[in-house]
């Protein structure tokens, strides 16, 4: 370290720095393709001086020719540098003692690849003494909802696996739960090609505009047990097996092989049936 002096008149061999950098929030993000993500580094100067800034961005990809990402830096609220302007990458500022910030935006390339991450370096100089501050987007696939007539999920959902397997899509998976009609979920890297793909495909009424979340559709890939809502002194009507249309109550239920024990109400003699959870319909709650 050097020994300039400080406004206070102490030297930095006394243990005073001119000033401090740290980063008060994130530090990395997870984000789809076309998503942005902001992060703010503190820079706590504690004597008027001379900064001297450097951000650097590299690109981390496993695919040739993947776009590079914008990336932006603000100091205290002005633009300084874009990524994909002819701004440099290394700008000088005087900075009066308090606070200041140093922002640095990052938005994920259309074109991004499964596996793509950005990582932005910002360092700031002062008479001799550095501190710099990291920071790090990775992109992830987006969940899509693709509006269809009812009853046409099996066959859209159909065309458009036919497709993704034709062209470099970027489609993952493609998800049709039972229980939503008119709608066929799809996990992609790329909005804006799913969009076109679906235009060509009949019975289907367009890419709903936006994503969805893992934790929305979560659900819908871990069935609920068939027991799920029924409690003992339920009654309930059997829909199948050999007392399809009696009615019972439910005396027992056993989570772990998703069977309800009942007793029916019609039977001479009450003796306990043990049936599949599925194959009773709960018609009144247990007060």
């Amino acid at each position: 370290m050097s020994s300039y002096e400080t406004g206070g008149g102490l030297s930095e061999s006394q243990g005073m720095r001119s000033f401090l950098m740290e980063v008060p929030g994130e530090k990395e993000a997870v984000i789809p393709v076309g998503g942005e993500s902001e992060f703010s580094s503190k820079v706590k100067v504690l004597s008027d001086g001379p900064f001297h800034f450097v951000v650097a961005a590299k690109l981390v990809s496993g695919v040739e020719g993947s776009p590079d990402w914008q990336v932006k830096a603000y100091l205290d609220g002005v633009m300084k540098w874009d990524s994909y302007t002819s701004l440099p990458s290394e700008f000088d500022a005087n900075l009066s003692a308090g606070d200041h910030w140093v922002t640095i935006v990052i938005s994920v390339a259309p074109g991004a690849s499964f596996g793509d991450s950005t990582e932005v370096a910002v360092s700031a100089a002062s008479r001799g003494s550095t501190e710099s501050a990291s920071f790090k987007v990775a992109v992830r696939p987006s969940i899509l909802a693709v509006k269809t007539a009812i009853g046409q999920e099996r066959e859209v959902a159909d065309s458009i696996g036919a497709r993704a397997k034709e062209g470099q899509l970027g489609i993952y998976s493609i998800l049709l739960p039972s229980t939503i009609r008119g709608y066929v979920l799809i996990e992609a890297m790329n909005s804006d090609k799913i969009e076109n793909t679906v235009r060509g495909i009949r019975k289907t009424h367009g890419l709903v505009k936006g994503e969805t979340s893992l934790d929305e559709v979560s659900h819908f890939l871990t069935p609920k047990p068939t027991v799920s809502g029924i409690i003992e002194g339920d009654i309930v009507e059997l829909i199948s097996g050999p007392f399809k249309g009696e009615k019972a109550r439910v005396q027992r239920i056993d989570h772990s092989k998703e069977e309800i024990t009942v007793e029916l109400f019609e039977a001479v003699v009450p003796i306990p049936v043990t049936v599949r959870g599925d194959h009773v319909r709960v018609i009144e709650k247990e007060k």
